[in-house]
């Protein structure tokens, strides 16, 4: 006399859960055999890496069946409520954007091309680096005098005045 074990009780057993774990479960379980027992990580020991093989065929098989019975359950109730949901949801639940809207979102992702951007930066960057190079000097060089002074605080007045003015531009940008 022969015992036919359910093949979904076989399915669960495998895996590990209980018969109705949740999908959450299911899948997280599935996750952790296969990183336990791909047979990749025995890939120096054939004799495991053989045994490893034949588990992961089992523990996908086992997958297989619970996922596909998942996938049937869902599809079952999703045909007994039709009216639970929309038939054609997308169009129910979103419209087209409107021209303002599209040039809103337009204006605040922002238009500028790379090259453009490079420029605003280096226009305030190179005067305000350019104000430093005096004070430093060259080594073994003469002091910076007060007329090297003068230049780099109106370098770098400059290039903060012209940071300044970009940021505020942007904000105001409609």
């Amino acid at each position: 006399m022969s015992h036919s074990i359910d093949p979904v009780a076989r399915a669960y057993a495998t895996i590990g859960l209980r018969p109705g774990a949740s999908a959450r479960e299911l899948k997280q379980r599935y996750k952790r055999l296969t990183k336990t027992w791909h047979p990749d990580r025995w890939a120096n020991d054939p004799v495991n890496q053989a045994e490893a093989a034949q588990r992961m065929r089992a523990i996908n098989e086992a997958y297989a069946i619970l996922h596909t019975l998942r996938s049937a359950n869902a599809t079952e109730q999703a045909m007994a409520a039709p009216l639970a949901r929309p038939a054609d949801h997308w169009s129910n639940s979103h419209r087209a954007l409107s021209e303002e809207e599209l040039n809103a979102i337009v204006r605040a992702i922002g238009d500028d091309s790379p090259v453009t951007s490079l420029m605003s930066f280096l226009v305030w960057f190179v005067p305000m680096v350019a104000a430093f190079a005096p004070i430093g000097g060259l080594r073994g060089g003469p002091p910076p005098t007060s007329r090297d002074w003068t230049h780099a605080g109106l370098l770098f007045s400059t290039g903060l005045g012209v940071l300044l003015f970009q940021k505020v531009t942007r904000r105001r940008k409609p």
